[in-house]
């Protein structure tokens, strides 16, 4: 599945928030006085969304759509490691798992515990990062389960990165076959529209995000049979899945 270069499909464009983002940093402070919800950051103090935020929501929403049937990865059967070893070498085992009779679309394309993914995405940096001017605060109260009113004392400040942020998408589809091509393009086309949220608070209205259709560009590599040397093409999302059948 990956020891053989046959194509690979990288994705630029410009991801926006459309509502503010709050991208936790998984912190919390003992101090009365901190932001108890404090986004991630990096070391320039720039908010930025981890690459594997994005493939885990696109996962997510591509697994409530593909139910996974017969998945060996989702159904724990290769679990342990005499499973594994029955399946012959490592070769044949990574063949059976690849095969579309043993997994699952999202496991094909962004991996398992036992096989590794074919869709890379780097982490989104801001588009223009002196352009940012600083990120905003937002105040909940938290509510009590039980009663169903707000909890007493438990005001709470979140950090969040304002509407309008604009940050730089990049993602790698290597060795596709033609129905992952086809999935991972309709994927990427819903996600540009809006119908995926990206990050925490999402029922409070946050993370809602898109894509410029147009804006979006998609260089395709293949090789070359001539020299045995990628080849490379500007190509639209929606002839993914036809460069593919094309090459592989």
């Amino acid at each position: 599945m990956f020891n053989r270069f046959r194509s690979r499909a990288v994705l630029s464009a410009t991801l926006k928030a459309e509502t503010p983002l709050y991208i936790g940093a998984g912190q919390e402070s003992f101090s009365p006085m901190a932001v108890q919800g404090s986004i991630l950051k990096n070391n320039m103090e720039l908010p930025y969304i981890p690459g594997s935020s994005i493939k885990g929501v696109l996962r997510s929403f591509l697994e409530s759509v593909q139910p996974a049937q017969n998945c060996v990865c989702c159904n724990g059967e290769l679990k342990g490691k005499k499973d594994r070893e029955a399946h012959g070498s490592a070769e044949q085992l990574a063949a059976y798992i690849a095969d579309a009779d043993h997994s699952c679309l999202a496991c094909r394309l962004f991996g398992s515990g036992v096989m590794a993914g074919k869709v890379k995405c780097a982490d989104a940096a801001l588009k223009d990062p002196g352009a940012f001017l600083r990120t905003e605060l937002r105040s909940g109260n938290a509510i009590d389960r039980d009663t169903h009113t707000t909890a007493s004392g438990a005001l709470f400040d979140t950090e969040a990165i304002p509407a309008g942020t604009e940050f730089s998408l990049r993602m790698t589809a290597e060795n596709l076959l033609e129905d992952e091509a086809r999935a991972f393009s309709d994927l990427l086309a819903y996600f540009a529209r809006g119908g995926i949220t990206v990050g925490g608070r999402s029922r409070s209205g946050l993370g809602q995000v898109s894509v410029d259709e147009d804006g979006i560009s998609l260089d395709f590599y293949y090789l070359n049979g001539k020299d045995y040397a990628p080849a490379r093409k500007k190509i639209a999302l929606k002839d993914l899945a036809k460069e593919v059948t094309a090459h592989v």
